[in-house]
């Protein structure tokens, strides 16, 4: 301030005077000048009265006031000290114990095919806690500073087990290998008395296309509606349809949802077989009762059903010739570790067969 100030008045006519003078005579438009004198003034001031053998005793008003509420002035000064005192030890405190918190996550996917792992395990040793994957094969969870040892989950995997600094946001992307183990016994038991009322999910069937293909099936065609229909609480609509009632609704009551989006109409073939290509179809997820919020609208039940994503590794051909049905399945990545895509194709006979029997019909012509 006194460096800028003497460098206004240099050459002027406020070069010799005092700083009072120079204030009282001040052009309010001279910027640098009311700015440098104004701050020369008040810390000269400051110097002046903050010193330990500074200032003095207050007088007038504000002596008053003290001598009201500390009986004097030395009652004053030795409580704002301790006050003092109490606030810089409140910032140390604050500035030792605040952490700052920083974002982990990532996708897991199966090393063989790139799947991702639906309800995989990611447990922090060093909180006893973690979080699962996402229907997508995300997971996301904050943490303060600092080093973790992290167990990356999940059921006929191997285990990988990863230590991290966490000191910015990190994504990680894991790839499990699975796991054959030979098992020497295998003991069934019935499930805990108290899991209807400790299971956070009620009423629900969650099935993998790998059982699904196991069920016998009509003509040998896997259907994913038919299989639900073996499920307790799940009867057919009537021989040969292939919706489905629960508990006693009716059809219209069930939303069926393929990764996320309604179907409406979920049969083929006059009602004989589903829309639905098992070759496909990753897993379904069949809702009875308790129906979370976010699906809503519909009384009697959920289907949720997720497709593959597709080969990201490696082309894969498959297909099978069946007694109703022809099926060619192709999944191969787009670029490699990062996208992919699924073309599940089926052709039926049905057209072939009925065209004799219905040479004089529109039939076919129509549509059907």
């Amino acid at each position: 301030y006194t460096n800028n100030l003497n460098n206004a008045i240099s050459g002027t006519e406020l070069e010799n005077n005092t700083i009072e003078e120079i204030l009282k005579n001040l052009d309010l438009d001279n910027m640098a000048l009311r700015n440098n004198a104004g701050g020369y003034l008040n810390h000269n001031l400051f110097w002046e009265i903050m010193g330990p053998n500074c200032g003095g005793n207050p007088t007038g008003e504000i002596a008053e006031a003290i001598n009201s509420h500390f009986n004097s002035f030395e009652n004053f000064k030795e409580n704002f000290k301790k006050l003092y005192q109490l606030l810089i030890l409140y910032l140390i405190s604050i500035n030792v114990y605040s952490q700052t918190n920083y974002t982990l996550n990532g996708y897991i996917k199966s090393a063989s095919d790139g799947e991702s792992l639906i309800g995989a395990t990611i447990y922090i040793n060093e909180i006893q806690g973690g979080v699962i994957t996402n229907p997508y094969g995300f997971y996301s969870i904050t943490l303060e500073e600092g080093e973790y040892n992290i167990e990356y989950r999940y059921i006929g995997y191997i285990t990988l087990k990863k230590k991290i600094i966490l000191d910015k946001d990190q994504k990680i992307d894991i790839e499990l290998l699975s796991e054959d183990i030979e098992l020497e016994n295998i003991l069934i038991t019935s499930e805990s008395e108290n899991e209807n009322v400790s299971s956070t999910e009620i009423s629900t069937f969650k099935l993998d296309i790998g059982k699904i293909n196991e069920i016998p099936t009509f003509l040998g065609e896997v259907d994913i509606i038919k299989a639900i229909q073996l499920i307790p609480g799940v009867s057919t609509v009537g021989e040969g349809g292939s919706g489905f009632n629960v508990r006693g609704g009716s059809v219209g009551q069930n939303l069926v949802l393929l990764d996320e989006a309604p179907v409406y109409n979920s049969s083929h073939l006059l009602g004989f077989l589903s829309v639905f290509n098992p070759d496909a179809v990753k897993d379904l997820k069949l809702y009875k009762g308790g129906i979370p919020a976010r699906y809503g609208g519909r009384l009697s039940s959920i289907l949720d059903i997720r497709m593959k994503d597709g080969n990201n590794k490696k082309r894969s051909i498959s297909g099978g010739i069946g007694s109703i049905f022809s099926r060619l399945t192709i999944e191969a990545p787009i670029v490699k570790e990062k996208s992919s895509f699924i073309l599940a194709l089926r052709r039926s006979y049905a057209d072939v067969l009925a065209k004799p029997f219905l040479k004089n019909s529109n039939f076919l012509n129509d549509g059907w």
